[in-house]
């Protein structure tokens, strides 16, 4: 936790009042690179994926035609219901 928390600040240590330079503007945190995954936790999700979420893996976008593209974005909407 405390890792992550001193990423979210910023690399940079808290600069006391009137020691910061005024000629230059402060850093900027460092954004999270692509090999360091941010995760917002959530108490209440589950591990699991969703009913959802396998429909979409299991989902072959490309070969759709429109109207099978449609219905299945409303068979999706119904999942999300339940």
């Amino acid at each position: 936790a405390k890792a992550q928390l001193s990423h979210l600040e910023g690399s940079a240590s808290p600069a006391t009042p009137g020691s910061q330079d005024k000629t230059r503007p402060a850093p900027a945190p460092a954004a999270p690179t692509a090999s360091e995954p941010v995760y917002q936790g959530d108490m209440f999700a589950s591990l699991e994926p969703s009913a959802v979420e396998e429909a979409l893996k299991a989902l072959d976008v490309d070969d759709l035609t429109p109207r099978e593209a449609m219905n299945r974005l409303y068979e999706l909407k119904e999942l999300l219901k339940k």
